[in-house]
């Protein structure tokens, strides 16, 4: 994970998988991570993946927001 995570993370995670991430979250791993030393992770729900135009424009107008607050 370190070799892939940024600055900022963007993390989406299904319902079903919520357990998991919440084991993740507690390894040493995730918490050395620079983007979450930072508090600059956020957590996003599936409805991120939608893909249709509508959708990608809300996206983005709400990642603007996530990055710049």
């Amino acid at each position: 994970m370190p070799l892939y995570a940024g600055d900022y993370m963007l993390v989406v995670v299904d319902s079903k998988a919520r357990e998991l991430f919440d084991q993740v979250r507690q390894g040493d791993i995730w918490r050395n991570l620079p983007a979450v030393h930072a508090g600059r992770v956020t957590i996003l729900t599936t409805d991120w993946l939608y893909v249709d135009p509508i959708s990608r424009l809300g996206q983005l107008k709400e990642l603007s927001r996530l990055i710049t607050s």
